[in-house]
């Protein structure tokens, strides 16, 4: 059996604005993942590479990946540590980089503003199942996210900016 060196732990600040709901959806690339709530042993929550929880206080998740070798075993990677940090404060975040998100309906774009010059975010549009409809960078403070392939309905917008996650209901209503 191969030894996999264990991969840095993994930090997501979450940012709550107002109208987001919960619960949250953590997802991570790769099959065979599973989720737990310690990192021996524990309580098994997922065996999909998403995990649909509701955070109440900050906490921490476990990830592993397990491989299936030639032979049929089993080998597992370590659990890695997924930190969810809940702030509730995003009046003061929105405030400081001046965010704006119009039009919300939104038909053939969604603009995305700050005062603040962003010089290495991401937007990314989810469904309510999680599926990723749109990611895009961001940059500068002027950003459009086009939105003729997507369907009508209420996505979450989430909005990664200097390692901050800002998520914002928005609804698209295409015509008919």
């Amino acid at each position: 059996i191969t030894e996999l060196p264990a991969p840095p732990p993994v930090v997501e600040d979450v940012v709550l604005s107002p109208g987001t709901s919960l619960p949250y959806i953590l997802m991570v690339e790769g099959d065979n993942v599973t989720w737990w709530d310690s990192p021996m042993g524990g309580q098994l929550l997922s065996t999909t590479n998403r995990l649909e929880l509701t955070v109440l206080r900050d906490t921490t998740f476990y990830v592993e990946e397990f491989y299936i070798l030639a032979n049929n075993a089993l080998c597992s990677s370590i659990r890695v540590p997924l930190d969810v940090n809940l702030t509730t404060s995003t009046a003061e975040i929105e405030a400081e980089l001046g965010l704006r998100i119009y039009p919300n309906p939104a038909q053939e774009e969604l603009n995305i503003t700050t005062t603040e010059d962003i010089s290495n975010g991401t937007a990314r549009l989810l469904d309510t199942q999680g599926k990723l409809w749109k990611k895009q960078l961001l940059s500068g403070r002027n950003n459009s996210m086009l939105l003729e392939d997507v369907v009508s309905g209420i996505y979450m917008l989430q909005l990664e900016v200097d390692g901050k996650l800002i998520s914002q209901k928005v609804i698209v209503q295409q015509e008919k």
